[in-house]
């Protein structure tokens, strides 16, 4: 393998794998953004102390360890499309659960278009800089 091989190749993985995607586009601040969002709209009619507790243990346990995820938290998890048991507890009523799939959608679908979307157009230009076009990859049968 050559330097330049080598150093693309580190760079390509660094796409997949790198921790900084940006001051806005951290999962922490997606989750918070879309939390905000969803109790905006419908957690109007709801007790003030009832809503307030609610989102501070929804990020409470997002920042907590997870324990199927060694090295990363539980909102990591949400990530990965693993619901922990922790979120649903929290859940006093229920329609707080229905307010938390809510919010995990509205959560995945930021994630797909701040980080995911970005990561495939560095990916495609990365693949044109390298002369990796839609021919030379392997064709599913």
């Amino acid at each position: 393998m050559s330097v330049t091989e080598f150093y693309a190749r580190k760079y390509w993985d660094h796409i997949w794998s790198c921790e900084k995607n940006g001051p806005n586009n951290k999962e922490s601040v997606l989750f918070r953004e879309s939390v905000e969002e969803i109790f905006m709209c419908e957690m109007l009619d709801e007790d003030g102390d009832e809503i307030n507790r609610f989102k501070l243990d929804l990020f409470n346990i997002a920042s907590s360890k997870s324990n199927i995820m060694i090295l990363d938290n539980v909102l990591r998890e949400v990530t990965r499309g693993i619901i922990n048991e922790k979120w649903l507890k929290i859940c006093i009523k229920t329609s707080f659960k229905a307010i938390l799939r809510d919010i995990f959608d509205l959560y995945m679908v930021k994630l797909q278009k701040c980080i995911w979307e970005e990561r495939c157009n560095d990916t495609i230009e990365i693949e044109k800089q390298m002369g990796i076009f839609k021919e030379l990859k392997r064709k599913k049968r």
